[in-house]
């Protein structure tokens, strides 16, 4: 009976012993299953399933980390639009330089930023037949600093001065320049032509170079309106100078327009003043000239050292006939 009971007891102890074994092997089985399933949470956050966390990205940047990197790359493209809007603003201004055509170009260069340390813009002019600068020459201030007589030149004179003086009215040169152009100005414009003033008052700080760059990129031709004198006070007349043939800073087609309309302006105010003519005469040594790339005229409207003169370039009526021989020149040269 005892032995019986022995060997009931081993068979109970073996059969729970396999239902112990199948049972660890079925939840072994179990787990591995539940694993492969995706449903055991990992350490980063984000279960195997593939579902992120929120305010995360693939690889674990955060949402505003990406956010700041998107917003710097969009910096650097709207950077990049910025030089690129730059550079070619650069290149429009290398080619809109304002010459009437590419012939006239100044060989050495052009007037640029480095004359007068600031970059003139294209003012709006009025429309017309056509576009017409006046320089009236000199101004109240004199500017002793010096600049380049013209493009790359090592040679340097002043920027700009008052002008002479009437010997018999102390008349100051900048003043009758400017009083002159602006009735100038005003019979141009009744005959169709599109009008630049570089000054309208006296009160300007204005080089002599820099006139010649703001008469390039706002005109088709300029005059430089001055007063003449001499140490003979007894020379009188009207002249104009234009570049020589072999001016080193213009081309010598420009040069021979330059010479073409002094010449055109001279012979019609000497038929409406009756005054002495010396005629178009050419000259390498004055900044104005040198820097332009328009055809350009030094006027000399008469002699300041001259009494009598000086008296006559005062009055209203003699003015009044200047400015209609100058416009007749200009309506001469235009072939109007």
């Amino acid at each position: 009976m005892n032995e019986l009971i022995k060997r009931i007891a081993i068979i109970a102890a073996i059969f729970l012993g396999a239902v112990v074994i199948m049972s660890l092997a079925a939840k072994v089985m179990m787990r591995a299953d539940e694993k492969a399933a995706g449903s055991v949470p990992v350490t980063d956050g984000a279960s195997v399933t593939g579902t992120e966390p929120a305010g995360t990205e693939p690889g674990g940047a955060s949402a505003d980390d990406q956010a700041g990197s998107d917003a710097a790359q969009a910096g650097n493209d709207t950077a990049q639009t910025d030089t690129d809007a730059a550079q070619a603003g650069t290149d429009a201004a290398q080619t809109g330089d304002g010459t009437s055509d590419g012939t006239d170009t100044a060989p050495t260069g052009t007037a640029d930023a480095a004359v007068t340390g600031t970059e003139p813009e294209p003012t709006s002019v009025p429309a017309g037949k056509h576009t017409v600068v006046i320089d009236a020459a000199h101004q109240a201030t004199n500017v002793s600093e010096k600049e380049p007589i013209g493009p790359g030149a090592t040679q340097t004179k002043v920027k700009v001065t008052s002008g002479a003086e009437g010997t018999a009215t102390d008349t100051p040169e900048y003043k009758m320049t400017l009083e002159v152009s602006l009735m100038l100005r005003d019979e141009l414009v009744k005959r169709g032509y599109g009008v630049y003033m570089i000054r309208e008052t006296n009160d300007v700080s204005i080089s002599d170079a820099e006139r010649a760059r703001l008469a390039n990129i706002n005109g088709e031709i300029v005059l430089h309106i001055h007063g003449n004198a001499d140490e003979n006070e007894g020379i009188k007349g009207i002249m104009a100078f234009c570049p020589s043939d072999d001016n080193e800073f213009v081309s010598k087609q420009l040069a021979e327009k330059c010479k073409t309309l002094c010449r055109d302006i001279l012979s019609e105010m000497e038929a409406e003043t009756g005054a002495k003519n010396w005629g178009a005469i050419g000259h390498n040594g004055l900044t104005a000239l040198n820097w332009t790339n328009i055809p350009a005229a030094h006027v000399e409207l008469g002699y300041l050292s001259n009494a009598e003169e000086d008296r006559l370039l005062q009055t209203a009526e003699y003015r009044e006939k200047l400015v209609r021989g100058i416009a007749d020149g200009i309506d001469k040269y235009f072939g109007d």
